[in-house]
């Protein structure tokens, strides 16, 4: 069982003048559940009204965390990479319903992945198996495969999956895959002409303003739990084929401004998308959006998701 570095990022509907601190409430938390630290932001679509941070980098020495340290999220990214396809489909590049083996230029997809577009590679409706880590029986299958040449991860992964028969009907259920986010991310590059890195530095992090990376931080360390207490986890990087669906790293404030942009939207702004596309993001298909999951959430329906590769753990819920 691990136990986790925490970001946390909330919306709450009311204002305040100035900031309010959760320094104090969340150092009781960290200490009740014995975790090094974590970090939270309460916001509304203008405003930071509450931000907290508690604990240390790392477990067993005196440097602190604080706002400005990075995180990573986990799959939470997935609505990052969402939003930068959702670019491209109003720019024209792309269409939700187009066909990623047309795009991608794949011979001999399984016939009856033709039902599986982009827009459900993005909702879960592909009908891929989760590809959740390396211990997976997909993926394992998938890195005994000797078949594909050694060149562009993301393409010699879309490759191979749209070769496999599919376990779950494509484009009729929702079942969580990691592959969807990793083909889109193949999309992307191969429609931008730029890697999927790159594509979301210059195209929604810089506008926003976001201080975000890739790869596992050096500033608030992940750590899990043992049977000797909490320690610092050595943490192997994520396969090279998963990261497009979940491989940013970011501080709380800098990740409250990209779901600040997506508020806006949803209360009808328009910005880097129009506001008609933000709500095309969250509105629900089996209670999945696109990178969201749209649940009941103390009396109000909210866009929410949480995410973790490791040794990490973020949640967040916009309403």
């Amino acid at each position: 069982m691990f136990r986790y570095l925490c970001l946390l990022a909330m919306l709450a509907a009311c204002a305040s003048a100035q900031p309010i601190s959760l320094d104090r409430d969340l150092a009781k938390l960290v200490k009740s559940h014995k975790v090094p630290g974590a970090a939270v932001v309460v916001f509304s679509n203008d405003h930071i009204l509450a931000p907290g941070v508690a604990g240390v980098r790392e477990a067993g020495k005196p440097r602190p965390i604080t706002l400005d340290d990075r995180f990573h999220i986990g799959s939470n990214a997935k609505a990052m990479l969402a939003t930068g396809v959702a670019m491209l489909v109003e720019s024209g590049q792309l269409r939700w319903n187009v066909l990623p083996p047309d795009v991608l230029q794949l011979a001999d997809a399984y016939p009856s992945y033709a039902n599986a577009t982009l827009l459900t590679l993005l909702n879960h409706h592909a009908g891929f198996p989760a590809y959740g880590d390396t211990e997976s029986p997909e993926w394992k299958v998938w890195a005994a495969d000797r078949q594909y040449p050694a060149v562009d991860p993301l393409l010699r992964f879309s490759t191979f999956a749209f070769k496999q028969i599919p376990p779950y009907p494509p484009g009729k259920e929702f079942h969580y895959s990691n592959a969807g986010f990793s083909i889109a991310g193949a999309m992307v590059e191969k429609v931008s002409g730029m890697s999927w890195t790159t594509f979301l530095q210059q195209r929604l992090f810089g506008p926003l303003k976001m201080d975000a990376g890739f790869g596992w931080p050096t500033q608030a360390l992940g750590h899990e739990e043992t049977k000797a207490g909490v320690r610092l986890a050595i943490q192997d990087p994520l396969p090279p084929e998963l990261l497009p669906a979940g491989d940013v790293q970011i501080n709380a404030v800098d990740y409250a401004k990209f779901l600040q942009f997506h508020l806006r939207g949803l209360a009808g702004q328009d910005g880097l998308l129009k506001a008609a596309t933000v709500k095309f993001l969250h509105t629900p298909i089996d209670s999945v959006g696109l990178g969201w999951g749209i649940r009941d959430f103390e009396g109000a329906v909210s866009s929410v998701h949480s995410g973790s590769a490791g040794t990490y753990y973020a949640v967040t819920v916009l309403q």
